[in-house]
């Protein structure tokens, strides 16, 4: 890679997201962006007058690599001490970013639950998760050559991951005899898997357990029923307890249980809370926009502030800190936990703590399932919108909607609530594409709201130009 340094270096506009920097890798994502978001990241380090380490460590996808090394030359540009953490899971990277003392800067390089040939970077600065503007502006930062050091960068490897296990052992109660199938999907927590399951009791097969960035058995997202079906098979064929599956980057989580049922996020959310507010009664919770209005409102009668807020793990990361909230969740089975841990969503962590909960009681699994067996999930909708065209969609809909005096909630897009269930539009922070999502308790409710979208779609389409 030869690349001359310049100091107005510009990314792809549409890569920078609103919580992450994400594309095409090959198309709109290229090795130099790698180089030059190391430099830009030097020089916000220097303007902030930072002195410490940088960590760093990369997913298992195929450009993974590729993107590492001209990352770390471009932090090898300058006399920094870099811990390489190499190829782990997104929570080992968050872990040691708050584990290790005196770490400036965290980047992790992973397409996450996206397909193969995307990628991309979070970002931590100073302590805390880039995004909205403050990412926009990282981006956009000048290159000032005249900082550069004289002094010889130190790359120190470190072996975090078991620092990261015995802190897991050490909060969590993990001796049972539940038999469990795990599939990280091909992912970047295959190798810590390995490790994690010598020291489970019970019985623990990994499936889909080496490591291959093109994800040959699915797509690395649990949140997506089709992305199940390999190892529900396998848990009811072979009588297994439950089924844990992680994303690519292993901060989604996804369970099944011993008859192939299916617990999202939302039926997550109702399980970790009941558990957490036998020890801390009166806790805030947070729960993003798509979460499951029955879900939330069961979870509300346990006693606790709950809150609803914006889908993004950076944002909820932020708003946790904000309100003091000591649990997390979003639909997409990202888990926040920070009852004596970081508050960051770790799907490993995820998954052992609901074994802990589920060998000591199973009641908490059915009545979570209890709570939805009404609930007709509408089939997601999702159609290609520039940022532009989003934000002249979602400004029609809710012009529309004043119009008609509808009332619903902005906290992300807008949502409706009904007597009978609940719907959403929303700008997704993550692909150009505007989203509908809804769910109905009574099956008549599903062709009104779809009637609904037709209609919105319409509207929307029109205002920002969208065939």
């Amino acid at each position: 890679m030869n690349i001359s340094i310049h100091q107005h270096y510009k990314f792809a506009s549409e890569i920078i997201r609103a919580y992450d920097i994400r594309g095409i890798f090959g198309e709109n994502l290229k090795e130099e962006d790698a180089f030059f978001l190391a430099l830009k990241l030097l020089q916000a380090r220097n303007n902030l007058k930072l002195k410490g380490k940088i960590c760093i460590g990369y997913d298992g996808r195929v450009s993974s690599p590729i993107l590492y090394s001209a990352l770390l030359k471009g932090l090898m540009t300058e006399g920094v001490k870099i811990i390489d953490l190499g190829l782990v899971p997104t929570p080992v990277l968050y872990f040691a970013a708050n584990y290790l003392l005196d770490i400036d800067i965290a980047v992790m390089i992973t397409g996450s639950h996206n397909p193969a040939d995307h990628n991309g970077f979070k970002i931590m600065l100073n302590g805390k998760t880039l995004f909205g503007q403050e990412l926009k502006d990282l981006a956009e930062l000048e290159i000032v050559d005249s900082q550069s050091s004289h002094t010889q960068a130190e790359v120190i490897k470190s072996d975090v991951e078991s620092k990261y296990l015995s802190v897991l052992r050490n909060l969590i109660s993990i001796n049972n005899n539940l038999r469990v199938v795990w599939d990280p999907g091909n992912g970047a927590a295959c190798n810590i898997l390995k490790k994690l399951v010598q020291h489970l009791s019970g019985e623990h097969l990994i499936i889909n357990e080496e490591i291959d960035g093109n994800f040959p058995a699915h797509y690395p997202d649990p949140s997506r029923a089709e992305n199940l079906q390999q190892l529900i098979k396998k848990v009811k064929e072979e009588g297994y307890d439950f089924g844990i599956a992680l994303d690519g980057d292993a901060d989604r989580l996804g369970v099944v249980d011993s008859k192939g049922r299916i617990l999202f996020g939302s039926h997550l959310l109702y399980i970790f809370a009941c558990d957490l507010l036998k020890r801390n009664p009166h806790a805030t919770i947070l729960t993003d926009v798509k979460m499951n209005a029955l879900i939330m409102n069961a979870v509300k009668k346990l006693n606790c502030a709950l809150i609803q807020y914006k889908t993004g793990h950076a944002l909820i990361k932020a708003k946790m800190k904000e309100v003091n909230a000591m649990l997390a969740a979003e639909m997409s089975g990202h888990i926040f936990f920070a009852e004596n841990y970081y508050g960051f969503d770790d799907a490993i962590f995820g998954a052992c703590k609901f074994l802990e909960i589920a060998y000591h009681d199973r009641s908490l699994i059915e009545k979570s399932l209890q709570i939805t067996e009404s609930v007709f999930t509408i089939s997601d909708r999702k159609i290609s919108a520039n940022s532009t065209q989003k934000e002249k969609f979602i400004n029609a809909v809710r012009y529309f909607l004043q119009q008609k005096k509808y009332q619903f909630s902005e906290i992300d897009g807008v949502r409706v609530e009904l007597e009978d269930g609940w719907w959403l539009i929303r700008a997704s922070n993550t692909e150009d594409a505007i989203l509908f999502a809804g769910e109905a308790y009574n099956i008549h409710v599903v062709s009104e709201i779809n009637k609904v979208f037709d209609q919105l779609l319409s509207i929307g389409s029109n205002a920002a130009g969208i065939n």
